[in-house]
């Protein structure tokens, strides 16, 4: 296995647990993460995996970005994080849904392409919540992550869905979230220093 993919992968998988450390902390600095996002991100790793991998792809990242998801909803349901679901929640579980049918009826591309695609839109709410909330948003795991997918990126060994489609996806989600926190992060430290 390539070592670029390798590296990726376990850099991906070490930010899991800072991250469940944070959702888990009882103090200000608290993550507050969406468990929904969390778990159909779980559930779309998983299939891009398992398409990836049928296929011959690079399948590393999201296989142990499915483990560590699955950890994070379980972190986010011990630490007793409220959540709600709306019609929005409804389409995206039909949408991994369509997914695993596209999965089972088409090819292995065509389900590593659906996959990806509705794992942008399944990251929605947590865009959202870093949005409304940047100080819960672990900025730097997700910096982690963002180097895990280019890492990961790098090891493909062509320009394909199942090799450079999951990885890249990924970098591009992270990046919007980093950008979002640091963004608003920044806006109120400079509010707060203008009102002193």
């Amino acid at each position: 296995m390539n070592p670029f993919v390798v590296v990726g992968g376990v850099i991906g998988l070490l930010m899991f647990y800072p991250l469940c450390k944070s959702i888990l902390d009882k103090g200000p600095n608290r993550s507050v993460q969406n468990p929904l996002t969390f778990l159909l991100w779980s559930t779309l790793d998983g299939i891009n995996s398992g398409a990836s991998y049928m296929e011959g792809g690079n399948w590393l990242l999201s296989a142990l970005y499915c483990l560590g998801g699955w950890f994070v909803v379980g972190s986010i349901i011990k630490a007793k994080d409220p959540f709600k679901w709306t019609r929005f929640e409804t389409k995206v579980t039909t949408m991994a849904v369509f997914c695993i049918i596209i999965w089972v009826s088409t090819t292995n591309t065509l389900a590593a392409l659906a996959s990806i695609v509705a794992l942008c839109i399944a990251s929605v709410p947590q865009v959202r919540d870093t949005w409304d909330q940047p100080d819960k948003t672990p900025t730097l795991i997700y910096v982690g992550y963002t180097i895990a997918g280019f890492i990961s990126a790098l090891g493909g060994k062509e320009f394909s869905i199942v090799e450079v489609g999951y990885p890249v996806s990924s970098f591009l989600i992270c990046v919007i979230i980093v950008a979002l926190s640091v963004r608003k992060t920044a806006s109120n430290l400079s509010s707060t220093r203008h009102s002193t």
